[in-house]
């Protein structure tokens, strides 16, 4: 009897046992990933990811009827990582923008994982990619693009006065690529310029995300967990930036690296090397660090007339029927550009 129990797999074994034929890698920054094949497309899931424990502890329970303890799941976890920095292969990997060689590819966040693959003078829609996609909890669905709009649709939805208005689709373009620096994109003005409106239209065209605008970060601490999570941070109604802030924001715009303790050791040190779009929003002067200055686009927003303002259902309205041409709009560009 003793050996009969002996010889019974563990659940921890029966649940790496149920993904093992799944592809295993890790990415440029050594986390490390699992390829599932899901009704015919792949989704790439990082092993460590809350959202991937979820799905062992539901599939196990489908498979057996019986609950997988959180032991269990946490060591099939730490072998599947294992496995993937032992026999996996490297894979560059991005969240939402990535780019191979001279050719850029968007996650549009849709179900079926399909991208937009964009090159010199023409966009696609796609399903594989050469670079390896990857999603957090908050991703959003950009819309499918339509070719052949126009982008002065743009602004009736951005209060944006028209010697900026260059600027700010140049950096539009700019946030869908992964291989350069990123400039900060800073809006000013008086309250009722519809500072928080425009930046979150302008979150809705770029990285959709359940987190269209975000509170003050208490430290930088916040700043690049909110980077690890989205692939444009939003920022609403700030009014100071600290200078470790200033300078985290920094780093981000031209890529850099926050190291902090990881979590239950002593020793071990987690880093996060990333580079992401920041924008942000508030009443006098944000940025005081040189530094800092030198990365940021500043637009100043004139206040709305009485006459010109809209009910933001009715502006929300119009802005969800003619996302997908302004969207397809800004991706004939960025090919064009390129």
């Amino acid at each position: 009897m003793k050996k009969d129990y002996e010889d019974k797999p563990s659940q921890a074994t029966k649940i790496v046992d149920s993904v093992m034929h799944c592809p295993v890698f890790y990415d440029q920054e050594g986390r490390t990933f699992i390829s599932l094949n899901k009704n015919g497309h792949i989704e790439n899931k990082q092993i460590n990811d809350r959202s991937f424990e979820n799905e062992l502890a539901n599939q196990f329970y489908e498979s057996t009827g019986t609950v997988a303890n959180k032991s269990a799941i946490k060591d099939a976890i730490s072998t599947l990582e294992g496995r993937a920095r032992a026999i996996g292969s490297m894979r560059t990997s991005f969240l939402r923008a990535g780019h191979f060689g001279d050719e850029y590819f968007l996650d549009l966040g849709c179900p079926n994982w399909n991208y937009i693959h964009l090159k010199a003078g023409a966009w696609s829609i796609a399903q594989d990619a050469p670079v390896a996609f990857f999603r957090k909890p908050s991703t959003q669905e950009l819309p499918e693009p339509i070719a052949g709009g126009n982008t002065n649709q743009l602004w009736q939805f951005l209060n944006i006065p028209y010697e900026s208005r260059l600027l700010v689709i140049t950096a539009i373009l700019d946030y869908w690529r992964s291989d350069t620096p990123h400039p900060v994109l800073v809006f000013d003005g008086e309250q009722g310029s519809a500072k928080s409106t425009t930046q979150q239209f302008l979150k809705w065209l770029i990285d959709p995300s359940g987190m269209n605008l975000r509170s003050a970060p208490k430290g930088s601490k916040d700043l690049f967990i909110a980077a690890a999570n989205e692939h444009v941070i939003s920022y609403n109604n700030l009014s100071v930036l600290s200078c470790s802030l200033q300078d985290g924001m920094c780093c981000l715009a031209t890529g850099g690296a926050h190291a902090a303790r990881t979590l239950y050791s002593d020793t071990d040190e987690t880093v996060v090397n990333i580079k992401r779009p920041v924008m942000l929003n508030g009443i006098g002067q944000l940025v005081t660090q040189q530094d800092l200055l030198e990365r940021t686009l500043y637009v100043l927003l004139p206040r709305l007339s009485a006459d010109t303002r809209q009910t933001e259902s009715d502006i929300e309205q119009a802005f969800n029927k003619q996302q997908a041409t302004i969207l397809g709009a800004l991706l004939d560009l960025f090919c064009k550009a390129l």
